[in-house]
């Protein structure tokens, strides 16, 4: 499977510096946390978090990829299961991406909470691109359904997505499982596919 991003080469200190990034901009919010927090919480100086990302945003950048590449994998893997066309991929991708979602993980929060359109203009169309070539997944298994009349695959694949990432607003590990959050969607977005004989 040919990787979204290239951090999978990633040394172990950057791997440790990411980890604790992606935490302190989960915890504090990006614009709230500053590179002194994410130095303190490993026993760092700025300076040594510095030599690695010269800014803030770049941080950001990196957090953000590693975010997007664990989410897009964990999809992919769910896919390679599925069919090869039609409906079954949609449930399989809605699944995948809400169990990915609601996991608690550091980054995939941080790939939620951070709206590419808002977030600083250095590293906007970076985020952006890198945003769009997850979504491109879901445009490809959109674009494969039989969708009624009048339904506008655009929209469509935008209120499956906007959908899936509302989840970890409201979501409760007392109601619901993740599993059952993508099967209620599912449900209620099949009422737009045509069913196949």
């Amino acid at each position: 499977m040919q990787s979204l991003t290239s951090t999978s080469h990633i040394d172990s200190r950057r791997l440790l510096l990411l980890d604790q990034a992606a935490a302190c901009f989960r915890r504090l919010g990006y614009q709230a946390a500053t590179v002194r927090d994410v130095a303190g919480a490993l026993g760092m100086t700025t300076g040594g978090i510095y030599a690695h990302y010269g800014s803030k945003e770049a941080l950001l950048v990196a957090v953000y990829t590693r975010g997007v590449e664990q989410i897009y994998e964990h999809v992919q893997a769910a896919l390679a299961r599925s069919a090869p066309k039609g409906p079954d991929r949609l449930r399989a991708a809605l699944t995948a991406h809400v169990e990915f979602l609601l996991s608690g993980g550091d980054y995939a929060q941080v790939v939620i909470r951070v709206m590419p359109d808002e977030a600083p203009e250095a590293v906007r169309a970076e985020l952006i691109r890198l945003r769009d070539r997850y979504e491109a997944v879901f445009t490809a298994i959109v674009k494969d359904l039989r969708l009624k009349r009048g339904i506008d695959r655009r929209v469509f694949r935008l209120l499956v997505l906007g959908a899936l990432n509302s989840t970890q607003r409201w979501y409760s590990k007392r109601g619901l499982t993740p599993s059952q959050i993508a099967g209620c969607l599912f449900a209620m977005l099949g009422s737009a596919i045509e069913e196949t004989s």
